[in-house]
């Protein structure tokens, strides 16, 4: 398996190299778009994406288990190490085309490591090179499966976990509102608590509020039924009545 910064390392050494293609006769055709990419799986440890021409990579990548093949689409953005194929007519080629990305594309710029793009040649090739360009006739990625995913997953499961922080939605607010203020939720600075605090944030501020505390006073009767009544997900969160520490009333 690779991680992202040893694929990085290995795009950034190979600018300039000439990875040597062949045609169906064996005979060698220069440095085509093509052997830069059996080159990366080679050092990937993955199977070659078998194709006459760069663009049926795309579709030949599917019958293996180790690549993620996934369409162009208005919103996508390749990732390090992606393979990006484009349609034949692609760049003034007849075959299409076949490239690395980098790890500045953006929405509207692919940024690739590419053989044969530069000064391209149907019998030489041209060395690999970094290259932006838009995304004209683009079918979409190539996605090896491994990279950093695996490492990524292996250290997870051994580092200490977080305790995961839920923001009150508006059924929290809801059970809080009514409890302790006796008033709708759209009341009270909701919208500065709706997302923006946890449970117990929303809790603390709105129970310490003078009106909550003479309704609470007033209330505390009822607290068993209040907590009979709560939502299951807030029975162990919300704090009874006699939990509230209530000022008594002056006068």
């Amino acid at each position: 398996m690779k991680t992202k910064d040893e694929v990085r390392n290995w795009l950034v050494a190979n600018v300039g190299a000439r990875h040597v293609t062949y045609d169906s006769n064996g005979n060698s055709i220069g440095a085509q778009c093509v052997g830069l990419i059996n080159a990366f799986t080679d050092w990937l440890g993955y199977p070659r994406i078998p194709g006459l021409y760069a663009f049926e990579l795309f579709d030949n990548a599917k019958q293996f288990s180790e690549y993620e093949v996934i369409p162009n689409s208005a919103t996508f953005v390749p990732q390090l190490g992606d393979i990006l194929v484009y349609a034949e007519g692609s760049f003034g080629s007849s075959v299409g085309h076949v490239e690395i990305a980098g790890d500045n594309s953006t929405l509207n710029v692919v940024d690739a490591l590419a053989q044969n793009y530069l000064n391209p040649s149907a019998t030489k090739g041209s060395p690999a090179a970094w290259v932006k360009h838009g995304y004209g006739d683009f079918l979409g990625a190539v996605r090896p499966r491994l990279m950093q995913r695996v490492k990524e997953s292996v250290a997870a499961e051994s580092a200490p976990q977080k305790e995961k922080v839920t923001m009150v939605d508006e059924a929290g607010l809801n059970v809080l509102y009514k409890f302790y203020l006796a008033s709708p939720i759209t009341d009270y600075g909701y919208k500065n608590r709706l997302g923006k605090q946890t449970f117990a944030q929303a809790q603390r501020e709105i129970m310490e509020s003078a009106a909550a505390k003479a309704l609470v006073k007033k209330r505390a009767e009822e607290q068993t039924g209040f907590i009979n009544h709560l939502p299951d997900m807030y029975k162990a969160v919300v704090k009874l009545p006699e939990q509230v520490n209530v000022e008594p009333s002056k006068g």
